[in-house]
């Protein structure tokens, strides 16, 4: 929901809907996807679906909806790691029975939102079968997770699971333009170009992330660094699957000598930024090791330093994604 509206994952709310208004709803829920995806807001949706009293439920502004959209319900609890851990365990699911057959204060029902639920402990999860089994009347479950099949199968037989998909064009357009003035004027002013789009895959997190972490006015800069953090990404995978996928990644993105230059600019100081964190923290900053990350940022260096000189620009980011390849 950004400003009074309802964006993406329209097939999970048609669906909710009509089986809402036929009373069939599931009582508990895995919403599965990627972060930023909707996740959380599918699951308030459906929590409005079911206390909103219009006939087009959700409404948006009855005082339910209001309540749960704006986080004000005191019925809608959300279970999360605390703080200091690195993952749910028992003790917190066990919250949940503290006030799980207390009658709703503000909303029709009791929901609980567990977020990410892929942190839930083996044990955390056994606890929570036995609420999920015979769950009281007017209880709603919501497991927030990337990938589902990181949960028991116990677990996963109890519940309804939904995945969102990712936002299109326009949708996410709209999405930045209500909740973003720099993204909004990024977009007016001509700064942002359509490419950048394929490498936010639909995600909104993803694109409100790069207009307000940074002024959104080198759309240059914005694509560069989107495509060095992907490399990075891909880089990460098992050495024999991903030299096809780098190359025709790379130049299926990179089409101008500005774009090069300026794309091998940002990965290395990406990888700069990975070896100093590993230093000061004295922790990996990714998946690969810093002696691989240092080999990585000089083989990066000499190539910048020879990009004017490359040949065209498919030959040359097929020659860097292999020596990329070969220093694993």
């Amino acid at each position: 929901m950004t400003n009074g509206k309802l964006f993406g994952n329209e097939k999970i709310n048609r669906l909710i809907r009509d089986e809402i208004s036929r009373g069939v709803f599931s009582h508990a829920y895995i919403i599965e996807g990627e972060s930023g995806s909707g996740r959380t807001t599918a699951a308030k949706n459906i929590i409005a679906a079911v206390c909103c009293k219009s006939d087009d439920a959700p409404c948006l502004t009855c005082d339910s909806c209001r309540r749960i959209f704006n986080d004000l319900s005191a019925d809608i609890k959300f279970i999360k790691k605390p703080d200091g851990r690195a993952t749910i365990g028992v003790d917190s699911v066990r919250e949940i029975f503290e006030n799980i057959y207390f009658k709703p204060a503000d909303i029709d029902v009791r929901a609980y939102i567990i977020t990410p639920a892929e942190k839930m402990t083996v044990q955390a999860q056994n606890s929570l079968l036995k609420i999920l089994e015979e769950p009281p009347e007017g209880t709603l479950f919501f497991l927030i997770i990337e990938n589902a099949s990181d949960l028991l199968d116990t677990v996963r037989s109890r519940c309804r699971t939904l995945k969102t998909e990712a936002l299109d064009k326009k949708t996410l357009k709209e999405m930045l333009f209500s909740s973003s003035a720099k993204a909004k004027r990024a977009f007016e002013d001509g700064n942002i170009g359509e490419d950048i789009f394929e490498l936010w895959r639909g995600n909104y997190t993803s694109a409100l992330m790069y207009f307000e972490s940074q002024n959104a006015c080198d759309n240059t800069k914005l694509f560069a660094d989107a495509v060095a953090e992907d490399t990075i990404k891909r880089l990460e995978q098992p050495k024999e699957t991903i030299l096809l996928d780098l190359i025709l990644y790379l130049t299926s993105q990179i089409k101008t000598r500005e774009q090069y230059e300026a794309f091998l600019q940002a990965l290395e100081k990406k990888f700069a930024e990975a070896l100093m964190k590993q230093k000061c923290e004295n922790e990996c900053a990714s998946a690969l090791s810093p002696k691989i990350i240092f080999t990585y940022y000089k083989l990066t260096d000499e190539f910048s330093a020879q990009a004017s000189e490359n040949p065209p620009i498919t030959a040359a980011l097929t020659a860097f994604a292999i020596s990329l390849v070969q220093k694993r």
